[in-house]
């Protein structure tokens, strides 16, 4: 039986709400253009690029960077999730 569950929840960036998708079998940590623009997150050159293909059928995205991006849950926890 496969156990695949996607979970969606809203959270607040710079006074704005933002959507967030926490897929549980996935294996990478992906980020949308829209907010590594609207945050100014500050790129790391990727040590290994690589190419994913599976997004869309056709086409291919090259993985150069990658984003660190802050979290919390409540006031209690902190933690920053590498993203390319």
């Amino acid at each position: 039986m496969q156990r695949y569950q996607i979970f969606y929840s809203r959270y607040s960036f710079k006074s704005k709400v933002c959507n967030l998708i926490i897929d549980n079998v996935s294996c990478k940590n992906i980020v949308s253009r829209a907010l590594v623009d609207y945050s100014k997150l500050e790129m790391e050159i990727h040590p290994h690029p690589y190419i994913i293909g599976w997004i869309k059928k056709g086409l291919s995205i090259k993985v150069t960077g990658l984003y660190h991006v802050l979290i919390s849950i409540s006031k209690l926890y902190y933690d920053s999730v590498a993203c390319v």
